[in-house]
């Protein structure tokens, strides 16, 4: 589990009874605001760092002693990382102006490439599918931009595509299942923040449908039919989405916490859900 504490930015946390077994204090006091597990490590991504990186290796073989093992230098904040498919490159969403794409290389844990948006946006979140990688922006017009892939593999991404919301939007998730991007944003009155588009021709995602949940959105989970949305609703930290037609989604379902603190992050595990919310005086993580 990611945190927003400047002495444990990593917590480990035992399935069997939920008790804490390990944490991880990092470099300096930026929050944690991105975290990828793939076997035996995890990796972080933290705000623009006053010690230290922003982007971090973890190696966590033996859960209750994990390990710092690289850290690297983005120099701005990453907002968001993922794993290729390949399992060798990581992915970042960066506000870094000219690197708002980043990619590292996870065996020498260097960067391997670096792209710019349209407009010069900010990266909000990012995810990676196939041969394309798909970053969730702060630009209006150019809301979901797409890269490929070259020949010569993710160090030579390109950007080659993109595609506009309706409205204007602050982007803060964005994911891939199947052949659909679904995409979360902040909450916009009355208009549509959750999106989905049909990815069949990656570089030229189509919009298919939308729906206003009335909240700011922090995670998107999607799992068949049913899409899952950490929210800022003290009533609904979190969200169910019926995304069966795609034209038409539906919310069906909530769950209200306890206290009034933010729906942050989920994770599903079987048909177990898992919440993570900010800090305060409520317990800030919860299995459903």
């Amino acid at each position: 589990v990611s945190a927003f504490d400047d002495t444990s930015e990593l917590t480990v946390i035992r399935e069997s009874d939920f008790s804490v077994i390990d944490t991880l204090d990092l470099s300096g006091t930026a929050n944690t605001d991105g975290i990828v597990w793939d076997g035996s490590f995890v990796y972080l991504g933290k705000s623009i760092n006053d010690a230290g990186g922003e982007l971090y290796k973890v190696d966590v073989s033996n859960p209750s002693n994990v390990s710092l093992t690289s850290e690297l230098e983005v120099g701005d904040s990453v907002n968001d990382v993922k794993i290729d498919r390949s399992g060798t490159y990581l992915i970042a969403a960066t506000r870094y102006d000219t690197k708002n794409f980043y990619v590292a290389d996870i065996a020498t844990f260097t960067e391997a490439h670096s792209g710019d948006l349209y407009g010069g946006s900010q990266a909000e979140s990012v995810t990676a599918f196939g041969a394309h990688g798909y970053a969730g922006t702060t630009t209006s017009g150019s809301d979901v931009e797409v890269f490929r892939v070259s020949p010569g593999g993710w160090s030579d991404a390109q950007l080659v595509g993109n595609a506009d919301l309706q409205g204007n939007h602050d982007e803060s998730s964005i994911t891939v299942f199947g052949n659909y991007v679904y995409q979360a944003t902040e909450n916009n009155g009355t208009n549509p923040d959750f999106f989905i588009y049909d990815i069949s021709t990656p570089t030229s995602p189509t919009y298919l449908g939308s729906i206003d949940s009335n909240s700011d959105v922090n995670d998107v989970l999607v799992s068949g039919n049913y899409v899952y949305l950490a929210t800022k609703d003290n009533a609904r930290e979190v969200i169910v989405i019926d995304v069966t037609t795609k034209t038409s989604p539906q919310i069906v379902g909530s769950y209200d916490a306890m206290g009034s603190r933010d729906g942050v992050s989920l994770a599903l595990s079987g048909t177990t859900l898992y919440l993570g919310r900010d800090d305060g005086s409520d317990p800030e993580f919860y299995v459903l």
